[in-house]
């Protein structure tokens, strides 16, 4: 078994959307950033829009989802890219794209 990878792309629009294939299946996920709360959020949807998650909070260095149940067996993970200044980061929250990478991570059977 190994720990497969699929980078998930972030932009600096405050709302965007693409398709993404995660353990095989098509998804559509969508990235809002919430100036209220200084907060970035995502959606994840069937390829036939039905909704699998709506509206999670992307925190760094924490596995968002691994608690939840869902069709996927992985968790998703924002980290900090190398050489970044957490505490810059933190004063510029919309612009996480600059400062993180966010990812999926799954097992495969090899």
């Amino acid at each position: 078994m190994a720990i497969k990878t699929v980078n998930l792309p972030l932009y600096p629009e405050a709302y965007y959307s693409y398709a993404v294939a995660l353990e095989g299946v098509s998804y559509t996920i969508e990235y809002r950033y919430i100036t209220r709360m200084e907060k970035w959020v995502f959606d994840l949807y069937t390829r036939d829009k039905e909704p699998v998650i709506l509206s999670q909070v992307i925190v760094p260095e924490y596995p968002i989802t691994m608690d939840y149940i869902l069709p996927l067996t992985g968790f998703f993970w924002l980290r900090a890219l190398p050489d970044v200044d957490p505490e810059k980061a933190k004063q510029y929250p919309r612009e996480i794209y600059k400062y993180y990478r966010f990812d999926y991570f799954f097992y495969k059977e090899e």
